[in-house]
Order: C-alpha cells, then structure tokens, then sequence
C-alpha cells in the first residue's frame, strides 16, 4: 500500500514478504510497516504489535496468528518534511493506547495502512479513524486495501485522510484510487493549544501510556528466545535510532 509522497514528502508502505532472516521457528513473518525517505533508504519499520484474531462460528474465522509473529515494540515517530509521523497497521487502529503512546512521543500524523473486512469496514472504519484524530489532535492518514481477495474474503477501501478536529478530508470510495490531503501543522498546534488535553490528563488517576522500546529496523535479525537451560548475557546492546527523513 502506498500513501501520497513528493521528492520532499513521504512514502507508506505496508509489507507481508519477509526479508532474510525475518521468519521465526514457526515460520511466520511479521506484517511490517515501513517508512522510505525521498533518497529511497528505509527511515523505519514498524511490526505489527495486534494480530486480528476472530472466529464466527458459521461465518468468518481469520486467524492472523496462525501465519504472522507479533512485533514487540512500537516505533517513535520519525520526523519527516511535512510532520512527525507515526506508524502502526490495520487492527492497531482498535487499540487507542498505542495511537495515544505515539502523540505523546510527538506524532503529528498517524499512518494505518489496513485491510478491514467488508463488514467491520462499513461499521467501524471512518468511526475509528475519527475517534484517534480526536482523541490525539493528529492527523490521520489510512490506505485501504480494497477489493475481493477470494470468494471467502473482501477488502472495504475507502482510504481517508482526517484532520485533527475529526473531519474526513480527503476520501477514496470503492475501487482503486487516490487521494490528496494538505498537512497543516499550524492549524494542528492551534487546536492543541486551544484545548490542551494532554495538559488536562490525570495519570496520577488512571495511569499514562508511552513508548517503552524502540522497535528495530526490518533488516535486523529476529531473535530467538533464551535457552532457559544456558546462563543470559546480561549486556544489553545500544540500538540505534532509525535515521530521520531530511528534505
């Protein structure tokens, strides 16, 4: 999936197929998403932390877990041209704890490539999308994959930009397409002074969220759980940020 760019903006990506050393003993892959800078190099990835998991009986039975390994981390936004930019995928979009972890780490827009059911799409998609925009007074930017995949499965679409305030901005309909959407950071900054609701935030009261690792690039090894039977190594090894995007 791909979502807009210019030589001075950014690329979307979401990826299935698993690079040299990606597949753990199971033999699943992590569903990644990552973020290409202008000069082509690879600015983050971020693996997928909710797999979407659901059995009907009689009707639908996805099991994600059966074929994809669940990331363990959350990527910090990267800082691009047009904004701080936040990565998750599809499911991660009905868990507003880690779209609340990247706003307080700076993320000025928040990126969901995603794939919702034909069902779950027309009830939830444009409800969820506008209830993170809201609740993080950030922009988010949503690819839709769309279409019918089988005779068992269907893609809903409907790829969407909304804004801050919660207005849909920009919005792809059934079928193939392409949107644009302007990214007006100072009308984002406005509106977070205008109601400071991180300021208003009692964590002292229901606890806070916020990013605890940071996720590694694609490219790095998956590692293997510790044999219990063999003493750990105790050293922890620093991990370099991904590079930013400069225009």
């Amino acid at each position: 999936m791909l979502v807009g760019g210019t030589s001075r903006g950014l690329f979307l990506s979401q990826l299935e197929a698993p690079p040299p050393g990606a597949i753990d003993s199971a033999g699943r892959a992590y569903n990644c998403h990552l973020l290409i800078g202008p000069d082509g190099s690879m600015a983050a990835a971020y693996r997928k932390i909710h797999l979407f998991d659901v059995e009907l009986a009689g009707r639908v039975s996805l099991q994600e877990s059966s074929y994809t390994h669940p990331g363990s981390d959350i990527a910090p936004p990267v800082s691009t041209s047009v904004g701080k930019v936040g990565l998750a995928i599809c499911y991660d979009l009905r868990f507003p704890e880690i779209s609340l972890a990247l706003a307080r780490e700076g993320a000025e827009i928040l990126t969901f490539p995603s794939a919702f059911t034909e069902t779950t799409g027309a009830a939830h998609w444009e409800v969820l999308l506008r209830a993170r925009a809201i609740e993080t007074q950030c922009y988010v930017v949503a690819a839709a994959q769309t279409g019918k995949h089988n005779e068992h499965r269907s893609s809903y679409g409907h790829t969407m930009v909304v804004d801050p305030w919660g207005r849909v901005i920009a919005q792809c309909q059934e079928g193939p397409g392409l949107c644009y959407a302007e990214i007006d950071l100072p009308y984002l900054h406005r509106l977070r002074q205008e109601m400071p609701l991180w300021a208003h935030r009692r964590p002292e009261l229901y606890g806070s969220v916020g990013i605890l690792k940071k996720a590694p690039l694609l490219h790095e090894a998956v590692e293997t759980e510790a044999d219990p039977c063999q003493p750990g190594d105790s050293t922890e090894e620093k991990q370099e940020e991904p590079p930013p995007i400069t225009s």
